[in-house]
């Protein structure tokens, strides 16, 4: 993100470029104030592209990369089994271990998902059950 940060500040110059301009103009200095225009009109046609493109670049490091992770958690291996005691269908999620290991869940543990209307569920762990 720095180097949107630092393009943006360019572009924060060329406002004060444009402010000094509008000075120059009130002040009946127009050849400066055309002068100015010129320049603060070059400074924001190449920073404008710059700041695109480091817009681009941030997008995907940042927002593409963070869709692909909830794109993985989304496609998770789902075992489906019936229940030989109560007849009821049980869904088993395989998780990675990495995940595992970061939620602190460990093998026999019991996590109950809870559905919360948003497209998301909320993770219930309780141990040894």
């Amino acid at each position: 993100m720095n180097d949107l940060q630092t393009v943006t500040a360019k572009i924060c110059s060329a406002r004060e470029i444009l402010s000094s301009a509008i000075d120059k103009f009130q002040d009946q200095q127009y050849d400066k104030a055309e002068t100015l225009l010129f320049a603060v009109d070059e400074f924001l046609q190449y920073y404008l592209e710059e700041f695109d493109e480091k817009f681009k670049d941030a997008w995907k490091a940042n927002i593409v990369k963070q869709q692909k992770t909830k794109d993985y958690i989304h496609h998770f291996p789902v075992e489906k089994m019936e229940n030989g005691l109560t007849g009821q269908t049980e869904y088993f999620i395989k998780f990675p271990k990495d995940i595992l290991e970061a939620a602190n869940i460990l093998p026999g543990d019991y996590v109950e998902m809870v559905d919360t209307d948003d497209d998301s569920f909320i993770m219930l762990q309780r141990s040894g059950m």
